[in-house]
């Protein structure tokens, strides 16, 4: 029996949201959205990541198996593939890039400080 968060519920908490909202601001990407939105997206892309899904249709698959337990990862509502696939392709690339590179910067920040305090 789980008594905390789930790991991935875990990895969802370094994801820095404030910034990640202000990027899909910018770049208007939830414009439209009505399922599937960028931050759900984001989870879902992760998801496939951590759990070394090869494919779209292996994410789908994988999270309908965990169907009970998605709330508790983090991730609203599941999606099926074709709606996943259409979010790849018309979604801004540019919001998971500055995303990106805001994490390198914060780590390298991060780094920077703990040799500062050596």
């Amino acid at each position: 029996m789980n008594i905390g968060k789930y790991i991935f519920a875990q990895v969802i908490d370094f994801i820095p949201r404030y910034q990640f909202d202000k990027l899909v601001k910018m770049y208007k990407g939830d414009w439209h959205a009505k399922d599937l939105s960028c931050y759900n997206q984001l989870l879902h892309l992760l998801f496939g990541q951590i759990t070394g899904c090869v494919s779209i249709r292996d994410i789908c698959l994988c999270l309908e198996a965990h169907g009970s337990s998605i709330y508790h990862l983090g991730i609203r509502k599941s999606v099926n593939q074709s709606n996943l696939c259409r979010a790849n392709e018309k979604m801004d690339y540019r919001i998971y890039e500055g995303l990106g590179m805001y994490l390198s910067v914060s780590s390298d920040q991060c780094i920077q400080t703990q040799r500062l305090l050596r």
